[in-house]
């Protein structure tokens, strides 16, 4: 196979490098409708929480029994009012299991995570695979790219120095990025009409 990723073997690091693409894709989408689904549920039903009323006359809302232990301690002139805040706790943590059971959020929620951890699992392997080709280079350098993209802002060191040579790279070669059908940088002059005028 020549550098250039002509030959009988795909290249792996290129195959790893859609393969996060699609991915990444289905993340974003399991994430987005999660997110939908927990929106909807917390409409319907509210977060559960309990508001508590402390010794010192003050509120605090508690989601869950230890957050009730927590305020309310171990005093038993407050025990009638730490077992009708669980009653009601309790209560809402029913209605949010029907809503959710129907909307199917808990499900949604976990079908992203196992996204999420397929997407790791390729971003890991992609970093210990060796690239075979330019197109192999150019596919790793577009994940790492769009990776810190979503998690930076892309304003941010190193993240317009990296999209400048993976810009180079796809308009010396050709070559396309992950999902991109044609090279970033199209609209380029070619070498030795930059800075004409």
């Amino acid at each position: 196979m020549d550098k250039n990723g002509e030959g009988a073997a795909p290249d792996p690091a290129l195959l790893l490098s859609q393969a996060w693409v699609e991915a990444h894709v289905r993340t974003l989408a399991l994430c987005l409708k999660q997110q939908q689904l927990e929106t909807q549920l917390a409409i319907s039903v509210g977060f559960p929480a309990a508001d508590v009323a402390l010794p010192d006359g003050s509120q605090r809302k508690a989601s869950s029994l230890e957050d009730l232990e927590e305020a309310l301690g171990r005093a038993t002139s407050v025990e009638i009012a730490r077992a009708e805040e669980a009653e009601a706790l309790a209560g809402h943590w029913a209605r949010w299991r029907a809503k959710d059971a129907e909307l199917g959020y808990s499900a949604a929620k976990e079908a992203e995570q196992q996204a999420a951890d397929e997407e790791q699992l390729l971003l890991d392997k992609l970093a210990i695979t060796p690239a075979r080709t330019i197109a192999g280079v150019i596919a790793k350098l577009a994940v790492v790219l769009r990776e810190g993209e979503d998690n930076r802002d892309p304003s941010d060191f190193p993240l317009p120095h990296i999209r400048s040579v993976l810009e180079d790279l796809t308009w010396v070669t050709g070559h396309n990025t992950p999902g991109e059908s044609k090279p970033l940088s199209a609209a380029r002059a070619p070498i030795g009409q930059q800075g004409a005028s």
